[in-house]
């Protein structure tokens, strides 16, 4: 499969996804050169997914913005085939709804402790 074959697989399969939304970037002048080539958000999270075919490297600028979105906390894949892509990115989907369920949760609360919190101040 081309590279290009597999970005588009892998955009239809994220795109299909509840909560999710995905786009490929193409080159632009505006772009850093080695930005990988899908930005999506999953549930609320980052992810940016570099797509090499099985023989392909990944090149040192690549690699450099790789780092780089890892150490600024994004969601960083390397995805080469598209059957293993998919099971990673049902797994990441599962894994990043349960969090971000937890995360709505965690705002609930801290929203009604605020709300008590302000009604005890007028109380006082």
């Amino acid at each position: 499969m081309k590279e290009r074959d597999l970005q588009k697989a892998i955009l239809d399969y994220l795109n299909a996804l509840e909560g999710c939304k995905a786009i490929n970037l193409a080159i632009s002048p505006e772009m850093e050169v080695g930005t990988p080539d899908i930005v999506a958000s999953m549930h609320g999270f980052a992810l940016f997914i570099e797509v090499k075919t099985p023989q392909g490297d990944l090149s040192r600028i690549q690699q450099r913005r790789i780092q780089q979105w890892q150490e600024a906390d994004a969601l960083v894949l390397v995805l080469r085939e598209q059957e293993a892509a998919f099971q990673m990115l049902a797994r990441l989907n599962t894994l990043t709804q349960d969090t971000q369920a937890t995360l709505v949760q965690l705002r609930h609360r801290l929203a009604r402790s605020r709300q008590q919190h302000s009604t005890e101040e007028t109380d006082a």
